[in-house]
């Protein structure tokens, strides 16, 4: 699902390769962009490691767009 300028849901594998869906939420924010992504989780474990991947993610569409 794709909301332009404002959304993205996408299924991902998530920990033990289960699909979870993730959204990532686009906003305005002091003359940048501010990216919230959300996911829900069984337990703090899946959540945790989750967490991490988003993380690895996001930093490399940081270093991408600092590119600019």
């Amino acid at each position: 699902e794709v909301v332009q300028d404002n959304r993205i849901v996408m299924s991902m594998d998530g920990p033990g390769g289960a699909p979870t869906l993730m959204n990532l939420d686009l906003a305005a924010d002091s003359g940048g962009t501010r990216v919230t992504v959300s996911q829900t989780f069984d337990n703090s474990e899946e959540r945790d490691q989750a967490e991490q991947g988003s993380n690895m993610l996001l930093d490399g569409l940081t270093a991408f767009l600092a590119k600019d």
